[in-house]
């Protein structure tokens, strides 16, 4: 005797937005978008850097003795 079932397993979940505590506001990707679908391009300032000490360099000269 056989017997065949045709059920479909349901599919883990394998992204983020599938989980159902996803939440939108909190994806980084999608504040680039709209309400429209429009990208928007969100130009990042620029990291203050913190002044370093003055770096020194001193050079050694060797003669050539030919």
């Amino acid at each position: 005797m056989r017997f065949f079932f045709r059920k479909e397993i349901a599919k883990p979940k394998k992204y983020a937005w599938e989980q159902e505590n996803y939440n939108e506001e909190n994806d980084l990707f999608l504040q680039h978008f709209d309400e429209n679908g429009n990208f928007i391009e969100t130009k990042e300032e620029p990291e203050i850097e913190e002044e370093l000490e003055p770096l020194s360099i001193r050079y050694i000269f060797k003669e050539n003795k030919d």
